[in-house]
Order: structure tokens, then C-alpha cells, then sequence
């Protein structure tokens, strides 16, 4: 039922209560209409766009995480974190096809972006560090002249 809905208005999608009136028939006993689908309940009320949006949020978030991780062996606590902002990315893309979006879900997709983009950064400071303490230990100068 939600799909003929976003066929109706594919691109930017309608507003939260148009839709709602627009579901009443889907009314539950406590007087609410539950999207159970947040791709969906996206899809509805922000479009294709904002779906596609949404989407390639959670991919880019993913992205971070697995180019920010540390070349080498070693830095477990990079790995740690950053294997925790992996699963929290991904158990974000799975709740989001059971439980609508919006409330506690919003929130803890804050969270999760939070998460995924501290872990990358911090990943990403290791990696830079570690590339400077190599090339210290090795004593390449940075300039291209001599070692003395």
C-alpha cells in the first residue's frame, strides 16, 4: 500500500500528515497508522530523493569505515573501534527495513553517524601517525635530501 502511495508522488514525496490521512484505512486501534518499513516511511514522505539520500548516507558511512581503517597489523583499539562503528552502521541498515524512522530511531541514527565518523577520524590520525613514526625509525627525510 505504501508503494502506490510513493508512485502518487515519487520524487520529493508528501508530508508526514498528508500521508497519514492519506493511510487512514491502515488506522491500528490506537488511533496511529505504524510504518513499520523506514526505507518506506522515507521513501513517502521525503521521495525517491530522500530515500536515495538516505541511502547513500549509510553506504558513505561505511565507506568511512572500512577506507579509515590502519594499512598494517598492530593498532587493535583502531580495529576495535572501528569493527564497533562497522557493526553499528550495519545494524542500523537492517532495523531500518523492521521499524519506522523517526523518535528513538532518529537518535540512535545520529548516534550511529557519530560513531562511524569518530572511528574513521581516529583510524585515520593512527594511520597518519604510524606513516610519520616509519619514517622516522627509517630516517627519510621528508624534503628528499640526504639522511645526515
Amino acid at each position: 500500500r505504501g508503494i502506490e502511495e510513493v508512485r502518487k508522488k515519487p520524487f520529493l514525496g508528501d508530508s508526514p500528515v498528508n500521508v497519514t490521512n492519506k493511510m487512514s484505512d491502515l488506522m491500528q486501534g490506537e488511533g496511529i497508522v505504524d510504518f513499520v518499513n523506514g526505507y518506506l516511511y522515507t521513501a513517502l514522505i521525503s521521495g525517491l530523493i530522500g530515500l536515495a539520500t538516505l541511502i547513500l548516507a549509510l553506504l558513505g558511512q561505511l565507506s568511512l569505515i572500512v577506507t579509515g581503517r590502519p594499512k598494517r597489523r598492530g593498532n587493535e583499539l583502531a580495529y576495535s573501534q572501528l569493527g564497533f562503528a562497522f557493526s553499528a552502521v550495519v545494524a542500523t541498515i537492517v532495523m531500518l527495513g523492521n521499524i519506522s524512522f523517526g523518535g528513538t530511531t532518529l537518535m540512535l541514527f545520529g548516534f550511529m553517524a557519530a560513531i562511524a565518523g569518530v572511528a574513521s577520524s581516529a583510524a585515520r590520525r593512527n594511520a597518519v601517525r604510524e606513516r610519520r613514526e616509519r619514517n622516522e625509525t627509517l630516517n627519510i627525510p621528508m624534503d628528499g635530501a640526504e639522511p645526515a
